[in-house]
């Protein structure tokens, strides 16, 4: 899910690279100006990597804990069940 902030730094990203390609641009491109272009989109692509890994350990915590609960509900069934069986 994309938040409001994060569509506004996308489309802040886009313009600034739209700036950097403009193709009505006469001077040549330095190699300067493609080092910035370039450190901006990887530093984009580094935060938006830290978000993922930072949703991905979100979700297995929370599905650990769900597969966990399930195990010991699991468990706590079965031996209700061998309880009632044995007498």
């Amino acid at each position: 899910m994309v938040s409001t902030a994060d569509m506004s730094d996308i489309n802040r990203l886009e313009h600034s690279m739209n700036e950097d390609l403009d193709p009505k641009w006469n001077e040549p491109s330095t190699r300067g100006d493609l080092r910035h272009l370039a450190m901006r989109i990887d530093t984009k692509f580094d935060q938006f990597r830290a978000e993922l890994r930072i949703d991905l350990m979100r979700t297995m915590f929370r599905g650990g804990w769900i597969l966990f609960g399930g195990i010991v509900t699991a468990t706590l069934s079965m031996f209700g069940i061998f309880a009632t069986l044995i007498k």
